[in-house]
């Protein structure tokens, strides 16, 4: 699964949160989490509510929805869902279609924030329903695109897809050019996730010469990193490093530690392909240093192991099993298992190449046994191949 892709909710419903309804002018204007809360209370506090009647004066439906737009930039999503749900009532009892559906869509964002995507995508329907009928393709565009994300984080991509084409052809219809590049995206995302690389690249490009166009780095250093992984997928290495690259410039500046590190990684991965060692031993070494900076455990067992594979590769077998048993003991910390048993089978090669057949064959065995729990088949045979050959 892709990593980026609430950070790419965030920003659709940002844009969705400022959709147009026609409020009052003279709505006080809710600036911080702390008014948002002052505001909730009141309301949860007030005799009207006490007495479960609905307020249905629009001004009050209007600070609701800002009140869990605040809520929901500061990740308190389940009181951003209680207030939009309050917003919700308030516009059913008006008969203001257009706020319904635009709580609702906003109710389904939350939702997927908090990773219950079968509710999520069920409102998202609902709010696309309402909309739809009155034809209001800003606002449309904008829930197609959340729940094309959403279908990207539950792994439906031939439902990220389907919607994706859907929130293009409207963008490009009404000249959204920020929902049409994060349309390309996705469908780059989708694509590249049933391993339709080609497909995945045209769509990369598209998206990204837009993102270029538009001045939207933040849609443009995902974007750029994934064309990358899909043309090393394609074994297109020096079009894979020339993306990492452009991608990697782009977290810099924006400052971007856990990216940079795992892009760094990327690299030294492509460089190894390339059987570059050199090169590969550099960038998996600056993406080491970074993820202790950062104390990100599985990135810096990740980079020992791969500095493990290349000393391995050039013979050094002893300097090997050192980045081996380092990575071995921080896979087994965070409970990575097919990291670990994908070590220990590496551990296994090293010490037969070591002749030391009895720890080889104490590798191997506690790599077939995680491979076997995990339903591994492929590497459980492989495995038991390995076995038999120290026989």
């Amino acid at each position: 699964m892709i990593k980026l892709h609430k950070l790419t909710l965030v920003t659709f419903l940002t844009i969705v949160a400022t959709a147009p309804i026609q409020f009052p002018a003279t709505a006080k204007t809710i600036k911080n989490l702390t008014q948002a809360n002052d505001y909730y209370t009141e309301l949860e506090l007030s005799p009207l509510h006490k007495n479960q009647t609905i307020n249905s004066d629009h001004n009050e439906a209007k600070q609701l929805v800002m009140a869990g737009s605040e809520y929901y930039k500061n990740q308190k999503y389940d009181l951003a869902i209680q207030s939009w749900e309050q917003a919700k009532k308030i516009f059913i009892a008006q008969k203001n279609s257009q706020g319904e559906g635009l709580t609702l869509g906003l109710l389904a964002g939350a939702y997927s924030k908090l990773d219950n995507y079968p509710k999520a995508i069920e409102l998202y329907h609902q709010s696309l329903g309402i909309i739809q009928e009155l034809n209001l393709p800003e606002l449309e565009v904008k829930f197609l695109s959340g729940l094309s994300v959403t279908y990207l984080l539950s792994g439906d991509y031939n439902q990220l897809i389907k919607y994706s084409q859907k929130s293009l052809e409207i963008a490009q219809k009404i000249g959204d050019r920020q929902t049409e590049a994060y349309s390309l995206a996705m469908l780059g995302y989708g694509s590249y996730n049933l391993r339709k690389y080609t497909e995945a690249i045209d769509y990369f490009a598209a998206g990204n010469s837009l993102f270029k166009k538009i001045g939207n780095t933040r849609g443009l250093a995902p974007a750029m990193r994934y064309q990358g992984n899909a043309y090393l997928a394609l074994g297109k290495y020096d079009q894979a490093i020339t993306a990492y690259q452009e991608s990697l410039e782009i977290y810099q500046k924006i400052d971007s530690p856990v990216e940079e590190a795992s892009i760094s990684m990327s690299m030294g991965l492509t460089y190894l392909y390339q059987q570059n060692f050199a090169k590969a031993e550099e960038s998996f070494s600056e993406s080491l240093a970074m993820s202790r900076q950062i104390d990100n455990l599985s990135l810096e067992g990740r980079n020992l192991y791969f500095l493990g594979v290349i000393d391995g590769r050039q013979g050094k077998h002893k300097t090997a099993l050192k980045s081996y048993k380092k990575a071995l003991k921080i896979f087994k910390k965070i409970g990575e298992k097919e990291q670990q048993a994908i070590t220990l089978y590496d551990m296994g090669a090293i010490y037969r190449n070591l002749g030391e057949k009895s720890e080889a064959r104490t590798s191997y065995q506690q790599a077939l046994a995680i491979f076997t729990e995990l339903g591994k088949e492929k590497s459980v045979n492989m495995t038991r191949n390995q076995i038999q050959e120290l026989r």
